[in-house]
């Protein structure tokens, strides 16, 4: 069951996070994301199913950790989105992923002086490679824009934040609950992507985009399998090693990258193919091996 639910995990963010691209491309990225996280104060109540009510009410002690880490899902997930007007699917998600895991290990290494083993250096020496091979690729599809260095600074900044709302999201969910963690760490960010849209409003006169209902139904219809990876991801850490469950949701790189090469025909070549490979293998090799 160990390994049916890492892979659970893995296809719920990887089937959501690429439906999502669809609309983050179609309506304002901000507005896109205060309606998908908005929505999961409904949608992901089945969490806390699976919490005691002791668990629930906890969430109070933790309240700096679970508002410090939905701040930073706030701003990340704004920029993923922005991002992804100028990126593939698959290199952003390849690129992005390989910022955050490097930023973690150098954090490991400057504030708890964590050294590195070879079989770690050679990982890292894989991920920085292949990434930076897909940085300077570069991709001409007409559904984008052609301002690529706009979606790699954005990349970067989406990596740098990642780190912050894992450490504060981790804490909770090993102190507390991961359901509960889980359940109110994403409904705090819609409330805080809602204040963001509303600040953007009064400074920029930028106010956050209507959408009919049904649109909206389908933006939570399509993020709904969210709950399969955060459940799942919950569950699987509870039967088996946390690195082995991250190295198995490495694999939604390669996972988004061959849905969006039917859903938005964004067709890789057969080299950019096996740097996302690679990328995957270091990423996915540097949690099986990290202490």
């Amino acid at each position: 069951m160990f390994f049916f639910w890492a892979l659970a995990s893995m296809i719920g963010y990887a089937v959501q996070g690429t439906l999502l691209v669809h609309y983050a491309r179609k309506i304002d990225p901000l507005s896109v994301s205060i309606y998908r996280t908005l929505s999961f104060s409904i949608t992901l109540l089945p969490l806390l199913f699976f919490a005691t009510k002791t668990e629930i009410f906890g969430i109070l002690n933790f309240w700096p950790q679970i508002l410090a880490a939905s701040f930073c899902g706030a701003v990340a997930t704004w920029m993923y989105f922005e991002s992804l007007k100028f990126l593939p699917v698959g290199i952003q998600s390849a690129i992005t992923g390989s910022i955050r895991t490097l930023l973690v290990l150098g954090a490991g290494i400057f504030l708890f002086q964590e050294f590195l083993s070879v079989w770690e250096w050679v990982f890292i020496a894989l991920v920085v490679g292949s990434a930076t091979y897909l940085s300077v690729r570069k991709n001409h599809f007409p559904h984008l824009d052609i301002r690529s260095g706009i979606g790699l600074f954005l990349c970067l900044a989406t990596g740098i934040i990642g780190v912050g709302f894992t450490l504060f999201l981790t804490s909770v969910a090993r102190d507390l609950s991961p359901f509960v963690a889980g359940y109110f760490w994403e409904t705090l960010i819609g409330f805080l992507s809602l204040g963001m849209g509303l600040l953007r409003w009064m400074i920029f006169k930028k106010p956050i985009q209507k959408i009919s209902l049904p649109t909206f139904g389908r933006i939570a219809l399509v993020s709904w399998p969210t709950i399969i990876g955060t459940g799942g991801f919950a569950i699987a850490v509870t039967l088996g090693p946390v690195g082995i469950v991250s190295a198995i949701g490495t694999s939604s790189i390669l996972m988004m990258t061959l849905l969006a090469h039917f859903l938005y025909q964004e067709k890789m070549t057969h080299v950019q193919w096996i740097a996302l490979i690679v990328v995957a293998i270091g990423i996915a090799g540097l949690k099986m091996v990290g202490r």
